[in-house]
């Protein structure tokens, strides 16, 4: 056959890889659109859009997702857990199951978005929707913090939230300020980011911690740093050299001064073994073994919330010790993945979420610090990989 008759198949051929490449393009244009603005709804907690992209996004993700059966398992072993936490906690949580439906939907659909969110990126080597999340949920913290502060608010245990318009608690923002400032410095801990990771702690720092008064960002942020120096096997001589010159300064200054007074402001003042808190972990652990169905109440004396600052109590509070063991089974067997991957990011960012939800808020509080989570579980599904920013 003759090369005239040849090139208009050739050319035809040529027309539609072109055309194909264009759709594909189209289509990569138009799903980047719709999860940057779904993460971005997330992060600043616009409850209404947030609902709405949720759940086109995690429709989509669900219906493309091609992954091993034991990817499939842990979601289905997590949507157990969340099906028995809902059903069971209908008829025990204090603001009605209307509210609790509400929020329930939420936790569902961040569920399915972020595990295989987390899934995808771990496949890829690619993290670069967790940074921006992270980044997203730095700028509207910070966004609080800057507008409360302006406007005469105290920080601790009172903000405003020019974003959704209403007063608030401050401890959420600052774990998910401090929460999020962690993921993306430990995510991006090289040289070249040097500065900016430290500009970004410091800012964390200081809003969180001085402004908004929280005890546990600065704890976390403390162990974060801990974590990150004894993981690196060249930085293990270094942290030995700085515990021998620090240990003789930190005796003398905690036998010259009182600490308590020192820190006496927002979260670091009255606290401690006679603190409610302490009182109400107690009277949990005690008592969380009498409740398999649900239904435990909060008892401290000076306390008049509903809740016990704690992820595994909150569970056995809303729907028994049954769900709450079926939710340690999962973390557990998400820690025992990420230690096969030998990956330390993930590892580091995985133990820093669940010691911040062992003393406050989880399933109750800001939906997008749980997106955090099950972005986590949904990363551990997948063989190790060097990730890329």
């Amino acid at each position: 056959m003759s090369g005239k008759y040849l090139d208009p198949v050739v050319r035809a051929e040529n027309m539609q890889l072109q055309e194909n490449n264009t759709a594909k393009k189209a289509n990569a244009i138009i799903i980047n659109l719709l999860f940057g603005i779904c993460i971005l709804a997330v992060s600043f907690r616009v409850l209404i859009v947030a609902v709405i992209m949720l759940a086109v996004c995690a429709l989509w993700s669900l219906f493309t997702l091609k992954a091993s059966l034991r990817t499939f398992a842990m979601m289905g072993l997590v949507l157990l857990f969340l099906g028995a936490y809902y059903f069971l906690g209908l008829s025990h949580y204090e603001r009605g199951p209307e509210k609790f439906t509400n929020a329930f939907s939420l936790i569902l659909l961040s569920f399915i978005f972020f595990f295989i969110l987390g899934y995808k990126e771990s496949v890829s080597g690619r993290i670069k929707w967790l940074n921006y999340f992270s980044l997203c949920s730095i700028v509207y913290v910070i966004i609080v913090c800057i507008y409360s502060m302006l406007k005469g608010y105290p920080g601790y245990n009172l903000v405003y939230d020019p974003i959704n318009r209403g007063e608030e608690n401050s401890p959420l923002y600052a774990l998910q300020l401090v929460l999020f400032s962690i993921a993306y410095v430990n995510f991006n801990w090289s040289k070249q980011r040097r500065l900016f990771n430290i500009a970004l702690m410091l800012v964390a720092t200081f809003f969180s911690v001085i402004y908004l008064g929280s005890r546990a960002a600065f704890f976390l942020i403390v162990i974060f740093f801990t974590l990150k120096i004894i993981t690196k096997k060249n930085n293990l001589l270094f942290l030995f050299v700085l515990l021998i010159i620090t240990a003789p300064i930190l005796i003398s200054f905690t036998s010259d001064l009182n600490i308590t007074n020192s820190f006496n402001f927002g979260g670091f003042s009255e606290r401690g073994l006679d603190s409610p808190r302490f009182s109400m972990f107690i009277y949990g652990i005690s008592n969380f073994l009498d409740y398999p169905f649900g239904g435990l109440k909060v008892h401290a004396e000076g306390y008049t919330g509903i809740w016990f600052h704690n992820m595994l109590l909150d569970l056995v509070r809303v729907s028994g010790f049954y769900v709450m063991f079926l939710w340690l089974t999962i973390l557990v067997l998400t820690t025992y993945l990420l230690m096969k991957l030998k990956n330390k990011q993930y590892i580091i960012l995985f133990i820093i979420i669940n010691i911040a939800f062992m003393q406050d808020l989880a399933f109750d509080g800001f939906f997008n610090l749980m997106a955090l989570e099950f972005y986590l579980i949904g990363a551990s599904l997948f063989k190790e990989r060097n990730l890329n920013v």
